[in-house]
């Protein structure tokens, strides 16, 4: 039996009973400021992953 992750759990039973659509982790930053250092860490990730030999 695969071991249950207790947090995708919890946010599948808050979904059924609110009715909700899954919420990405950025739709939960409420600080523009943290939005654009979030989006900023991902293009350079993006970036990286580019130029790196595989």
């Amino acid at each position: 039996m695969p071991e249950r992750d207790e947090n995708e759990e919890a946010v599948r039973n808050v979904e059924k009973l609110t009715d909700s659509e899954p919420v990405n982790g950025e739709e939960l930053l409420g600080s523009e400021d943290l939005k654009r250092k979030l989006r900023e860490a991902k293009e350079r990730l993006a970036k990286e992953e580019k130029s790196t030999p595989r």
